[in-house]
């Protein structure tokens, strides 16, 4: 069977432009942006508020965003919702 793609047909595909493992994601809802820097809000469990924290970021893909510093693995944060 062959399986190449002939003129008139459409294919999908994904292009992958950059990969890393073991990083940490958030969802780019959760980034909050000020003039040329990025922030998130971080939830303090103790007294149920949130603050702002400045993070710095990396890779991005349209849905979540690689934090490279600023925020710990297991830290809660704020996610705006979508509904």
């Amino acid at each position: 069977k062959n399986n190449d793609v002939k003129p008139g047909m459409n294919a999908n595909v994904e292009i992958i432009t950059d990969r890393r493992e073991g990083i940490l994601i958030v969802p780019l809802s959760a980034i909050v942006k000020k003039e040329d820097k990025f922030y998130v809000n971080v939830i303090d469990e103790k007294n149920n508020k949130t603050s702002l924290r400045e993070i710095q970021i990396g890779i991005k893909n349209g849905e979540f965003v690689e934090v490279i510093n600023g925020l710990k693995e297991g830290e809660k944060i704020a996610v705006k919702s979508n509904i």
